[in-house]
């Protein structure tokens, strides 16, 4: 890598390789259906059912649905106001375990906020993190993740956000279960999603789920387990047409969370139902191949600034080194086709070193 390219970067190799560190571990899935399984319980009861309660605190909003209430934490990076458009990012689950320690998940939010602004400024536009229901700063119960409550508390979550950032148009991104979201939340027919990034999705949600259970010994019923969750691939039909959205998936064949040929599944749905969707095979952090934040939030900042799919792929498809990926991500901030940023000096993402195993 270059000298000036090295100078290009922001966030310090430590932060990076923390944050890799921290997030590769979070790759639980079947809790809440798993019989016998460690329960999650509810939090921060109050703000969940007091608007005055939750929004006494910046970075949150009151959320109220058919099916409920809930309070949701939300960082927004600073800078690029005027862009009426944002990067909306959900997390992956959580296990009992780290829910039990929760110091843990601060510690990896402080450092996705770093992060966050890192992309941020390197994109010009604002990324924002939405805290998942039960977990950091969010009242609810984690353990209700993947059914139809989360998904239309976090559909309101976006309709909210949107009027309190003043932004029209937004890219979707999502790590695993934050994924999962990312795909249902189109399902809701919305139409002013401009790209959705599946990172490691679980977005067939019920064929991951019984894999699962089964794998570890249990003998699930597939027609409960759709009814029970909100599974994105049994609401295709309901996705709105837009001709300039794209959505991508990215994914590692050797993922042993969610297996790659679900994800593969998803997007050939996508496709078949005339929407563009893009797989792009990537090599996903942690032992379990299954880490893709870092490159969901390029991309996502790459679609929203309209870059063209080839040097996209080019950037985070596996099979090369991390040096040579350092340099393809530099160049998606230098592809911008329709928004100008102010004059001025504009800060850049930093990332030195390797994110290897």
């Amino acid at each position: 890598m270059t000298s000036e390219a090295k100078r290009s970067f922001c966030v310090t190799a430590g932060t990076i390789l923390a944050f890799v560190a921290s997030v590769a571990v979070r790759v639980a899935f079947g809790d809440t259906f798993a019989p016998g399984a460690v329960k999650f319980h509810r939090v921060l009861i109050e703000e969940s059912t007091s608007k005055a309660k939750c929004e006494s605190l910046d970075g949150r909003v009151f959320i109220e649905t058919k099916l409920g209430t809930e309070c949701v934490a939300y960082f927004v990076t600073k800078g690029f106001e005027p862009r009426r458009q944002a990067v909306l990012f959900f997390g992956g689950d959580a296990s009992p375990e780290q829910f039990g320690t929760p110091g843990k998940l601060e510690s990896e939010l402080v450092m996705m906020k770093k992060l966050l602004q890192a992309w941020a400024d390197k994109m010009r536009v604002r990324y924002v993190y939405v805290s998942r229901v039960g977990l950091q700063g969010s009242s609810g119960n984690h353990g209700e993740r993947r059914l139809p409550k989360e998904t239309f508390v976090m559909n309101a979550v976006v309709d909210a956000l949107k009027e309190r950032l003043g932004i029209d148009d937004i890219a979707l991104a999502g790590q695993s279960g934050g994924a999962t979201i990312a795909a249902a939340l189109l399902t809701l027919g919305r139409t002013d999603v401009h790209c959705d990034v599946l990172g490691s999705g679980a977005t067939e949600l019920t064929e991951v789920q019984y894999d699962y259970l089964t794998r570890i010994g249990y003998h699930p019923n597939r027609n409960v387990l759709h009814r029970a969750m909100y599974d994105p691939s049994d609401h295709l039909g309901s996705i709105a047409t837009r001709w300039d959205r794209r959505i991508f998936a990215l994914a590692d064949r050797n993922d042993t969370v969610v297996p790659y040929k679900y994800q593969a599944q998803f997007i050939n749905e996508l496709k078949g139902a005339g929407h563009l969707a893009k797989l792009i095979e990537v090599e996903g952090k942690g032992a379990h191949h299954h880490g893709t934040e870092f490159y969901s939030l390029a991309v996502a900042g790459a679609c929203l600034n309209e870059v063209d799919d080839r040097p996209i792929v080019a950037a985070v498809a596996g099979g090369r080194s991390w040096g040579e990926q350092q340099q393809a991500l530099i160049q998606l901030a230098h592809q911008l086709k329709r928004w100008k940023p102010p004059i001025g000096p504009v800060a850049v993402l930093k990332v030195a070193g390797d994110l290897s195993e």
